[in-house]
């Protein structure tokens, strides 16, 4: 084996038999002829996503067999293509910052989660922020399991062409009336009932824009927990 498969850091951590979290729920998705696995921690609604290498690892976290016995048994199955120590101690950190891992409790894996405790505050300093703070409205699964027919239909192949042609035929008739489009802007906006149908309008638009966004995410296998308001 090559000097490059060790760690010097390896004997803090070779005895440890770190395993997910209970709540971590495992989900495989293949997105352009890749396989991925998406990690989500169903406790507080984060996710992590890890590719088919680093699922050699995280696959065979089970709790019962140390970090050297998993090691080793991927030298014996993966050869060449196995991961260095140095491999595995850094997906076992991100692992720990996402809080998704649990082990032993021993300085390392404590030094470890230190990233995701600091992460955790910044977001806890983030929503006691006045001048910028969230409020969590309601969890949109169930209405976005119904909606799984639109996403299909509004994100393939066709719909991407479609909208392409769309957008260019927009941009050539607003290019054509360009000079129209500015004198009318320049005398309607300063109006006070427009700025009311403006912002009016706003919230509606960001609430489509959004719902585009948790659709896409729904296409592709991915969870959206959280639908709130900033305010700023």
């Amino acid at each position: 084996m090559d000097d490059s498969l060790f760690s010097p850091h390896w004997f803090r951590v070779q005895g440890l038999h770190p395993q997910l979290r209970p709540q971590v729920l495992v989900r495989r998705q293949v997105t352009r002829g890749r396989v991925w696995y998406v990690l989500h921690n169903q406790a507080n609604g984060r996710f992590h996503r890890i590719n088919a290498q680093a699922y050699e690892v995280v696959g065979r976290l089970d709790g019962r067999q140390s970090l050297e016995e998993l090691w080793r048994a991927l030298l014996d199955q993966l050869g060449d293509d196995a991961p260095s120590q140095s491999d595995v101690l850094r997906i076992l950190g991100q692992l720990t910052e996402a809080d998704l891992l649990q082990a032993e409790s021993v300085p390392d894996i404590r030094r470890l989660a230190e990233h995701g405790n600091k992460r955790a505050r910044a977001e806890q300093r983030a929503r006691m922020n006045p001048l910028s703070f969230r409020v969590t409205l309601f969890d949109p699964s169930a209405l976005l399991q119904r909606l799984d027919p639109l996403a299909h239909a509004l994100f393939n192949r066709w719909a991407a062409i479609a909208w392409t042609l769309l957008v260019l035929a927009g941009a050539w008739v607003a290019g054509s009336h360009l000079d129209e489009i500015v004198a009318h802007a320049r005398g309607s906006l300063p109006q006070p009932h427009v700025l009311l149908m403006m912002w009016a309008a706003y919230p509606v638009l960001k609430a489509i824009h959004e719902l585009g966004h948790a659709l896409a995410l729904q296409r592709w296998q991915c969870d959206t927990h959280e639908v709130g308001v900033t305010f700023l």
